[in-house]
């Protein structure tokens, strides 16, 4: 069994052999690269998602791969609505925008004038200091532990009030947040006098030119729209109902037509656009990363504006060159296989570079997309002819079947997950952790003799292995 990726791989090397696309023929051979690469990923188990990108502004590629709901099989489309998670945040610093340009905010405003509940510990903080994560406030999700389905604004308000201090001093440090950019949702309401999602509709959304995109609320009727799952199959979808942070769906056709909107004045002048894509000047002269809703590089090839966002199985990305015009858009209902060798490999090609290959495939999303297709035993033959005849394309390494196998067993398929795991140990015989690992799969079976073996064998290789340790102890073996 040959692997088909392999013919795109040859495409592509082909197209890229000469130095950036020239003449009449340019976008059609970006489009075709682009296509080259999208294959590859999709092919790979590594894409399952809407991709769009432009060349100076226009748009060369855009097409969608894989299922946008893994319980009936429904395809995704270039119409199909994904999560954004924090790529949502440079929704809410325009919102913020907007409402300065009418004069009903101002950047060096204190957060406390409009979000009264956090007085007694954000007193200093402005929304200067929020847009660009130099605020202090602490995250409410990576570090207060405040997500649970169903989440509110109100109730991601309440863990920060409690929690009742900042991390730091505004504008020492730069600390990316959660938390900041939920405060600055409440101050658009507030300011707005009404919700955060009705003004983003109203004042962003509808002037950029972008139908399908909107903040996720109970009684939202949604067609079309991706649903989230990981590796093993298993739905991992968005549960909260906050907006700020994240909480924003859209098409990569919506996010074409935004990123066209900020290279005019549709939305806000272009000071306020400068004031976006230029990183924060932190206390001492230091520049942080961020802007207003934008991770910012500048680099000798230009300036890029990016930003990464996900939740459960949600992933979505957004880079902008700023120079060129040149935008990447990926959109992912499965986070777990989103590779972001791909955006690399899109932006050598947009670039001219020629390319020596495509990056190796990642096994876990290989197999997992495998097992999800044709089941466990198809798998397993493919992964011995991969080991025979093709190891140079697939990445081999530790991590990709012990990611596949704990992903299974999360799942509650640990026959599946012990599976993968004696194919580790088998490849990687001299790991303690692919042993540990197997052992967890052991007892989740019920094997306990098989999972004391498997632990008293990672000791033996590793002696600090206090994991295994720990297990074997539980289980009643030897220390």
């Amino acid at each position: 069994m040959s692997f088909p990726v392999l013919a795109h791989v040859a495409a592509l090397l082909v197209l890229g052999s000469g130095g950036a696309p020239q003449g009449a023929d340019a976008a059609s051979t970006l489009r075709s690269q682009i296509d080259a690469i999208a294959r590859h990923y999709h092919e790979g188990g590594m894409l399952d998602g809407a991709l769009l990108v432009k060349a100076g502004g226009e748009t060369v590629y855009r097409g969608a791969f894989g299922v946008a709901d893994p319980r009936d099989g429904r395809p995704n489309d270039v119409d199909t609505a994904f999560y954004l998670g924090s790529v949502s945040k440079q929704f809410v610093a325009m919102a913020v925008m907007v409402l300065v340009e009418d004069g009903r905010l101002g950047y060096d405003d204190a957060v406390v004038e409009h979000v009264p509940a956090v007085a007694s510990f954000a007193g200093e903080v402005t929304l200067h200091d929020l847009l660009t994560h130099t605020s202090g406030i602490p995250d409410y999700l990576n570090e207060l532990g405040a997500g649970h389905d169903g989440l509110t604004n109100a109730q991601a308000l309440e863990s920060l009030v409690e929690h009742g201090r900042l991390n730091f001093a505004p504008g020492t440090r730069f600390s990316y947040s959660n938390g900041g950019y939920l405060l600055l949702a409440e101050t658009v309401a507030s300011a707005a006098d009404g919700s955060a999602a009705e003004f983003l509709a109203e004042r962003v959304f509808r002037p950029a030119g972008m139908r399908r995109t909107f903040v996720l609320e109970p009684d939202t009727e949604v067609a079309n729209r991706a649903v989230g799952f990981d590796l093993a199959g298993e739905v991992r979808d968005y549960t909260y109902f906050t907006v700020g942070a994240g909480g924003i769906y859209s098409t990569v056709d919506d996010l074409a037509a935004w990123d066209a909107a900020l290279y005019g004045t549709e939305l806000v002048g272009q000071e306020a656009l400068e004031r976006a894509f230029t990183p924060a000047t932190l206390e001492g002269g230091a520049r942080g990363p961020y802007g207003y809703g934008w991770f910012v590089r500048e680099d000798g090839a230009g300036k890029r504006a990016l930003h990464l966002g996900g939740n459960a199985g949600c992933a979505a990305y957004i880079e902008r060159d700023l120079g060129t015009r040149d935008c990447i858009v990926v959109l992912s209902n499965c986070r777990d296989a989103l590779s972001s060798g791909m955006v690399a490999a899109i932006r050598a090609v947009l670039g001219g570079e020629p390319m020596a290959a495509l990056p190796r495939v990642e096994l876990a999303a290989y197999l997992g997309a495998l097992i999800r297709r044709e089941g466990l035993p198809a798998a397993l033959e493919r992964f011995r002819e991969i080991l025979a005849d093709e190891r140079a394309a697939y990445d081999l390494g530790e991590e990709q079947l012990n990611t596949l196998g704990y992903r299974f067993l999360a799942a509650e398929k640990a026959a599946v997950a012990r599976t993968l795991f004696e194919l580790n140990v088998e490849n990687h015989p001299r790991s303690s952790n692919a042993r540990d690992s197997l052992g967890e799969a052991c007892e989740a079976l019920g094997d306990r003799a098989a999972a004391r073996r498997a632990y008293e064998v990672a000791l033996e290789l590793d002696p600090s292995n206090e994991i295994a340790r720990r297990h074997l102890e539980a289980l009643g073996g030897e220390s």
